[in-house]
């Protein structure tokens, strides 16, 4: 029995997974995820993503945009349901995505699977935050239970500190990732992932004749596979006190432990470093392998038990890809849709993407009557001598030298010859200096997070240090120790785990204002060639 259903599960998650992906457009890692986070609830909690996540991008978009294409676009939003799931599929698919919710989707999945019992119907219609502000509550208001009378443990005893008459402390395995049991004696969740399994530190006590009450004290969620630990908590998510601190020594020192992860607000999980230098001494003395992160290695460095601290790589370069350097600036816009047959929107596309292309004449506004001020600005000696060399061939007899040459244009170039070549030559020189104009904007608002090493069709590379950008948002060495831990020491993981989603981003904005700074030299050797063509 419980074979068939392991897999039917495991054609129910495939089949999530395959929607996530075909239906929804997830990437293949963040369906991955989210299948297994949230199992037959991940559609639900897929579409509830999306929408979040357009919501965010689109405001960041609206700041820039005149009132009438806001207005459009805003009623676009409301009614056009692909319009939006585009958007937040972006969004989710081109950022750190679904494992950057990981924490909000285990703690709703954990509110819906134990305290709704699986059904979440009465709040389909909340959206994602609502559902993890309805979960927050659920586990703020879990209540600790005393403990069992008379108790009697049937699961396994993985270290036992009992006396000969059983009273005392012992580490169980529960061998299991949801303990309802554990749920209810420590006013948390008793849940875990998938692949963990559940330990628990309990005592037995003798409170009157021959009662005992067994309580639990500390809740581990335990890799099967890997023997991390990935939780370690006491009552309501709380962190350990430092009376059970031995426990937890023997259980590292004396179990197959071999390292520690994070799943659910980490900051309330047991640290080493909540540890005695006494206690830290014992472990790394015999476990030195567990000492492998930038905290940890800090902290034997403090004690002077290793000489050298490596400090992790603070100085990185960020390779930005073309369609996603909008993500990093507030105030782009969108210069055109395409529309499938049904009048859906398909494909967006967006004034820093193309201006990044070098497309700049797709997004300059051409003033086709400019070529009279390129006449009397613009044209050198030798191209005014051309085009009036030209304008007595179109004339012949009629030529007359005492009208101007702005007044012999119009009259005689009949087919437009001269004047395309003076507009043409204008707003070719005009369309570069814009883009050069738009491009050091664009590259200022990129500066604010460091230096911008490259700016061209193949994106953005910035030089970020971040001992900056810590020190902007001034961080503790505590969270900075954690943002790398969780990114594995990746200076670029822990740069987006700093900025997060609602960080205030640098603005791109160009000036209506502006006006084009035309190369006198570019533009008549551009001019020569065309009129030659005459």
């Amino acid at each position: 029995m419980k074979t068939l259903l392991l897999i039917e599960e495991l054609i129910l998650e495939a089949s999530k997974k395959d929607i996530l992906i075909k239906k929804l457009g997830f990437s293949e890692n963040n369906a991955d995820i989210l299948t297994r986070l949230a199992g037959n609830l991940s559609i639900f909690l897929g579409n509830k993503l999306i929408n979040v996540f357009a919501e965010i991008n689109f405001e960041r978009i609206m700041g820039s945009l005149p009132e009438e294409e806001e207005k459009r676009l805003r009623e676009l939003f409301r009614t056009d349901a692909n319009y939006r799931k585009e958007m937040g599929v972006d969004v989710i698919n081109r950022s750190s995505g679904v494992n950057g919710m990981r924490s909000n989707i285990i703690s709703i999945m954990d509110w819906i699977r134990i305290g709704l019992n699986g059904d979440v119907s009465q709040y389909k219609n909340l959206n994602f935050h609502e559902l993890y502000n309805e979960s927050r509550k659920w586990h703020n208001e879990l209540t600790s239970g005393e403990g069992d009378i008379n108790y009697v443990e049937n699961n396994e005893i993985l270290r036992d500190y009992r006396d000969s008459d059983g009273i005392g402390f012992y580490w169980t395995n529960l061998k299991t990732n949801d303990s309802r049991e554990e749920c209810n004696r420590m006013g948390h969740c008793g849940r875990t992932g998938l692949n963990n399994t559940v330990y628990s530190l309990r005592e037995t006590k003798k409170i009157k004749d021959n009662y005992t009450l067994n309580k639990s004290h500390l809740t581990a969620a335990v890799g099967k596979d890997d023997n991390i630990i990935y939780q370690l908590k006491g009552p309501k998510n709380s962190k350990p006190k430092s009376e059970l601190h031995p426990y937890i020594v023997d259980l590292i020192l004396n179990t197959n432990i071999n390292g520690f992860g994070s799943e659910y607000d980490s900051s309330s999980d047991f640290k080493i470093t909540d540890l005695s230098e006494e206690e830290i001494r014992q472990i790394y003395n015999v476990k030195p392998a567990l000492f492998n992160t930038r905290s940890l290695q800090k902290k034997l460095f403090e004690m002077g038990i290793i000489k050298d601290f490596q400090e992790p790589k603070m100085v990185f370069e960020l390779n930005i890809e073309p369609d996603s350097v909008r993500l990093y600036v507030d105030g782009d816009w969108t210069i055109s849709q395409t529309k499938d047959e049904y009048g859906r929107t398909k494909k967006v596309v967006y004034f820093i993407e193309t201006l990044l292309s070098g497309n700049y004449w797709d997004i300059y506004d051409f003033d086709y009557g400019e070529w009279k001020s390129a006449l009397e600005y613009e044209v050198n000696k030798e191209n005014y001598e051309t085009i009036e060399n030209l304008i007595k061939i179109k004339s012949g007899n009629e030529y007359d030298p005492d009208m101007s040459l702005k007044d012999l244009i119009e009259q005689y170039d009949d087919d437009n010859e001269i004047r395309n070549a003076l507009s043409n030559t204008y707003n070719d020189a005009a369309s570069s200096s814009y883009y050069n104009y738009a491009i050091n904007q664009l590259k200022n608002a990129l500066s604010e997070y460091g230096e911008v090493l490259k700016l061209d069709d193949t994106g953005a590379t910035i030089k970020i240090d971040l001992k900056d950008v810590i020190h902007k948002k001034g961080l503790g060495d505590t969270e900075v120790n954690e943002y790398f831990e969780n990114c594995d020491e990746d200076p670029a993981c822990v740069f987006d785990e700093i900025l997060g989603y609602y960080h205030d981003k640098p603005r791109f904005w160009l000036d209506d204002r502006w006006t084009p700074d035309i190369n006198r030299n570019e533009f008549n050797e551009y001019l020569s060639e065309r009129l030659n063509e005459i």
